[in-house]
């Protein structure tokens, strides 16, 4: 303020002013008055000049005021920011520590699965170890299996071998019997030219069996050889008092390739059956005999014998006939077993079906089957069959 001196004396000065003063003194506080006016101008252009810096501060505290809002606008964004970064810093510890309880609960979950992976490997290590003996045990038997059905081909093929070779003995022997036993004359030398096999004489006739086998292991060409040997037939035919009717005579083991029995070759007529047919063949032809004398019957004896004969030719038509059906409906039966039960059981009933063994009565020689027998085991059959509940008429067919 000591800048202002002359305009603080002036308003001093003015203030204690008597009338006196403004007489003598006036001049004095004029000039005072004129340094003080310039003081005063001084002042005014410093009023003016501070209210411009004052405004220029305003306008800067506005500037600066504005600023700081802006600033403290920032600083509540910032604290919001922050409450959100601490929000969201807090979901995500507590995101952490889930996912922390989660990793831990995995790994206990994965300790667990890998020990009972541990475990069910060992367990189908194990299981394949069993397998592998299994399948070694199986093999063993498939070979063993495969091994005894070979030897039984082997020993059937030798077994068939040697009645191959022993066919033509047995064949001689089996026809002596017959005819020893039936009273049919045997010809041991034949009057005509050929060598045949065997020859009885009917009716001042001779018939010719041939006992024919194969040669070999395959059978593939036993047809053809048999063929031809029917052609070669026609060599005893020709022949003087020799039948018409040549009987070739095969093991019974060759029939199923046997694909002709009967040979219509115009001169002659060729019949292949095998040694278990040679008794009902030579008691057929011994009836020939018998034939000549039915003249010499009377009409109701040759009716009676006739009606016999077709009762018999009947029966014995009708028995081959219901056998068939019911091996036809037997075979259905045991491929539908085969087809529908399960494996494991065809394996047991399998087994069960080697066990078995049928045993029927034995055809010996000297001894006559005796009609008597046979009626008592029908009426025996028919008594047990009324225990089941079977009708007698349609067991009685089924005999």
């Amino acid at each position: 303020m000591e800048q202002y001196i002359n305009l603080s004396r002036f308003f001093d000065g003015l203030k204690s002013m008597t009338f006196c003063k403004r007489l003598f003194s006036w001049n004095t506080f004029l000039l005072l008055g004129y340094d003080a006016y310039q003081e005063f101008r001084k002042l005014m252009d410093a009023t003016q000049e501070g209210k411009i810096q004052n405004d220029s501060l305003l306008h800067q505290v506005e500037l600066q005021k504005a600023e700081l809002d802006s600033l403290n606008k920032q600083i509540q964004d910032s604290r919001n920011l922050q409450t959100k970064l601490e929000s969201r810093d807090q979901n995500q510890q507590a995101e952490i520590k889930r996912f922390e309880s989660d990793y831990r609960t995995a790994q206990n979950k994965l300790l667990e699965l890998e020990q009972s992976e541990v475990h069910r490997l060992r367990e189908y290590e194990g299981r394949i170890q069993r397998m592998e003996q299994i399948k070694e045990s199986f093999e063993r038997e498939k070979q063993r299996l495969a091994d005894e059905r070979l030897r039984e081909a082997e020993q059937k093929m030798a077994k068939m071998k040697e009645t191959w070779i022993l066919h033509e003995e047995n064949v001689k022997l089996r026809m002596k019997a017959i005819c020893q036993k039936e009273t049919i004359d045997y010809v041991e030398q034949v009057p005509f030219k050929g060598r045949p096999d065997n020859t009885i004489s009917i009716c001042n006739e001779y018939v010719v069996f041939d006992a024919k086998s194969p040669a070999g292991d395959d059978l593939g060409n036993f047809f053809n050889y048999i063929k031809n040997q029917v052609d070669a037939a026609k060599k005893y035919v020709g022949q003087e008092n020799v039948r018409k009717d040549i009987y070739l005579v095969v093991p019974s083991n060759t029939v199923e390739v046997i694909k002709q029995f009967s040979f219509n070759m115009g001169s002659y007529n060729a019949y292949v059956i095998t040694a278990d047919a040679l008794e009902p063949v030579l008691l057929s032809l011994k009836k020939i005999e018998e034939y000549e004398f039915a003249e010499q019957l009377s009409p109701e004896d040759r009716e009676s014998i006739c009606r016999v004969i077709g009762s018999l030719l009947y029966a014995s038509k009708r028995k081959i006939q219901v056998d068939q059906f019911f091996n036809a409906k037997l075979l259905e039966t045991i491929s539908h077993i085969r087809q529908n039960l399960p494996e494991q059981l065809v394996n047991e009933v399998v087994a069960y079906e080697k066990a078995e063994i049928i045993n029927p009565p034995t055809d010996r020689r000297a001894k006559e089957i005796s009609m008597l027998s046979l009626r008592e085991n029908g009426e025996l059959l028919c008594s047990q069959a009324e225990l089941y509940d079977i009708p007698k008429a349609q067991l009685v067919e089924v005999i």
